[in-house]
């Protein structure tokens, strides 16, 4: 989650070595997201979606919706797992494909069945992503029933979101979009955010005042494209870079502290908070975790690496029988936890590493992959992301905030 709640740094570093695991010595963090795969079909295409990718079909061979017997499965395998690592937070993320296609009586059935069996035992939320196009009055009634967060896709203006938003006919789909966004700002507008992948060609500035001005939307997370060494060219690199600079300085401009923008949240906050609230920031990431179910119940790490390590997704550990304990002590992910978690070399004599924490403040870690070199890469947004964060220590400095205290974080 974005918002980060004062903690005690030493109780944090006590609990992960009490939470050793003896016979494997490994440490299962608290704070466990759940990426969902309730539904693996959709019904858009959009020309980027790393899910339906030409170079990964493993989808074809899985159930197009999540059945009501795996859900239990699930809904078994997460308490077990609250109890014995005793976890305080579990976040499900309902993913697809698009999660809307399931029926509404599963859907509400699904989200009792986790609700009655984890609410209990630790600090449940579950959030939705979708495209939006399904969402009607029923809909909403569901998700407000079950305090369900939304997050919508839209990438754009219509001139935008459509280059790339499309439906299986290759017509573009805002239009649509939107009238499902209305519906959610009239019914539900304090759990409702809205995706949006970058385009390169995008105007920083434009895409603000569309999303905010014209939109009146509130929560932003705005990501660039999730490439790795491997498949990015250095084309539209640059550009990304101006529009985050430009979302960053409209938001400033606004002055409006009801506006919330992942990146530059954490941007702001990293840079001019104090030397401890940044330890404390980077414990609790240190002590999450992201794993991925399919819709077969099979269970792999953060969807967002399928592609560059499909043979993770593909491994022996299922909610039917193992255990979250079995998953994250196998050789293979511990490995994985330990290339994302250690600071690529190039990264160690870098100024912005405890601000930026190889490229973490705009994406995730498939932004550092090679097949070279693993994550032991800094972000393929690097430069991108260092012009940002100059932006921000400059505007910080002009607005009267001491250099000292700026200094304790990126220096």
């Amino acid at each position: 989650m974005e918002t980060i709640g004062r903690v005690n740094l030493s109780g944090i570093r006590s609990r992960l070595r009490a939470r050793e695991d003896p016979e494997h010595s490994v440490v299962i963090p608290r704070r466990l997201e759940v990426i969902l795969k309730v539904a693996e079909r959709c019904n858009i295409a959009c020309t980027y979606c790393y899910f339906f990718d030409a170079r990964n079909t493993d989808f074809e061979r899985r159930p197009a919706l999540i059945s009501m017997e795996t859900i239990e499965h699930v809904a078994a395998y997460l308490l077990n797992a609250a109890r014995k690592h005793r976890l305080e937070v579990i976040q499900i993320d309902l993913h697809g494909g698009e999660p809307l296609l399931m029926k509404r009586e599963r859907f509400d059935d699904m989200c009792s069945r986790l609700t009655r069996e984890l609410q209990e035992v630790v600090d449940l939320r579950i959030s939705l992503q979708t495209n939006g196009m399904l969402l009607d009055d029923l809909w909403i009634d569901l998700l407000g029933k079950h305090g369900v967060f939304v997050g919508v896709s839209l990438d754009g203006p219509q001139e935008v979101h459509d280059l790339r938003r499309v439906d299986h006919d290759s017509r573009g789909t805002y239009d649509r979009v939107i009238v499902g966004i209305k519906r959610l700002q009239a019914r539900l507008p304090d759990r409702l955010g809205v995706i949006v992948v970058l385009n390169p060609e995008t105007d920083g500035t434009v895409l603000y005042r569309h999303m905010v001005h014209d939109l009146g939307l509130k929560r932003l997370h705005i990501i660039a494209a999730d490439e790795t060494h491997d498949t990015a060219g250095v084309d539209g690199h640059q550009t990304v870079g101006d529009a985050l600079c430009k979302i960053y300085e409209q938001w400033l401009q606004d002055n409006d502290s009801s506006i919330h923008i992942r990146f530059v949240g954490k941007s702001v906050r990293r840079i001019l908070c104090g030397r401890d609230r940044l330890a404390e920031e980077e414990a609790v990431i240190c002590d999450s975790l992201a794993i991925t179910v399919d819709s077969d119940g099979h269970v792999g790490p953060d969807d967002d690496l399928r592609n560059a390590l499909p043979h993770l997704f593909r491994g022996r550990y299922n909610v039917l029988d193992s255990t979250l304990n079995d998953f994250v002590c196998s050789s293979e992910i511990q490995a994985l936890i330990g290339q994302i978690r250690r600071l690529p070399f190039q990264c160690a004599d870098c100024c912005w590493k405890k601000v930026c924490r190889a490229g973490e403040v705009l994406g995730g870690p498939i932004q550092r992959y090679s097949s070279a070199r693993a994550f032991d890469n800094p972000s393929v947004y690097c430069k991108q992301i260092q012009g940002l964060l100059e932006v921000v220590c400059e505007s910080a400095l002009r607005r009267g905030h001491a250099p000292a205290s700026i200094l304790e974080n990126i220096a």
